[in-house]
């Protein structure tokens, strides 16, 4: 018999996304409607830290380059978002500058596996890569950075752990669908069998990958490495270029606790930057940037 840790912590988050998302949606449409990413929104508010801000909206460069418009989680007690919303107002769409945003989230009420509709995993996929690429023109952040202003040159060389990411401040990118469709127009799947069989056909294929694909309640997509053996293995959330690959997961009703439960993991080892307040307050007082 397996013992599960922290009395069942993954299956107690399944059971409680499962059941926020299962009694707010009898008051709501959430095919047509915004309703959807703000019950999500509300489910991640009760499961992360204070320090994690939580907002609909885009990811923005000091340019003013977007990308994304679904769920985006960010440090909020250092960085500023930039259209001032009151805390946890999820109706509005906020703007949250990419020094500052930890994950993206594109949420799907249900998704089409098949097809490049709006609502398929293929358009979905797109979505986070750009998201994750923009985010990629920010300052990489080295192991040798041990707070946000002070780094370490000389005498040390600090490296990332085996089969994390070589920077510390990736972006990390997750597809969250409540339901599933083989394509547009066709019936619900229920029958994780059968999605498990229509995902280990489908290829992900993205100018940057997601780390995290969380196909209903049963079925997910993982980053896994080989080791020395040949055999899969599980070592951080993060897909990592040119050596990670997919890994196409049947579990029992548990896959929103290990999609939520894998956005902890890799929130907590991201360690942000800082905003340039200097190019800022020069951009302001409209004198030239030295």
């Amino acid at each position: 018999m397996t013992e599960y840790f922290y009395k069942n912590y993954v299956q107690t988050l399944s059971e409680r996304v499962s059941a926020g998302l299962s009694t707010i949606e009898t008051g709501y449409n959430f095919e047509y409607g915004i309703e959807f990413e703000i019950v999500m929104c509300q489910m991640l508010r009760s499961a992360l830290a204070d320090k994690f801000g939580i907002a609909r909206g885009h990811v923005v460069d000091i340019n003013g380059k977007m990308a994304g418009d679904d769920i985006v989680i960010f440090e909020r007690t250092r960085f500023p978002t930039l259209a001032l919303r009151d805390r946890d107002d999820y109706a509005r769409k906020e703007f949250i500058p990419i020094e500052a945003a930890y994950c993206y989230i594109e949420a799907k009420h249900t998704l089409h596996l098949e097809g490049e509709d709006s609502q398929s995993l293929s358009n979905a996929c797109e979505q986070i890569s750009k998201v994750k690429d923009l985010c990629s023109s920010r300052p990489v952040i080295t192991p040798n950075q041990v707070a946000p202003y002070l780094k370490i040159d000389q005498g040390i060389q600090a490296s990332t752990p085996l089969g994390f990411p070589t920077i510390l401040n990736p972006m990390f990118g997750v597809l969250f669908a409540k339901q599933v469709r083989q394509k547009k127009g066709g019936n619900i799947i229920t029958n994780s069998e059968e999605i498990q069989t229509i995902l280990t056909n489908q290829t992900i294929q993205s100018k940057v990958s997601p780390d995290l694909l969380v196909i209903g309640e049963s079925n997910l997509i993982l980053p896994v490495l080989k080791d020395d053996n040949g055999k899969l293995v599980l070592r951080s959330p993060f897909y990592i270029p040119s050596h990670s690959q997919y890994y196409t997961s049947k579990v029992n009703k548990v896959a929103f606790g290990i999609g939520l439960t894998s956005i902890m993991a890799a929130l907590d080892w991201i360690q942000l930057g800082v905003m340039p307040w200097h190019k800022i307050l020069v951009n302001g007082l409209g004198i030239p940037y030295k």
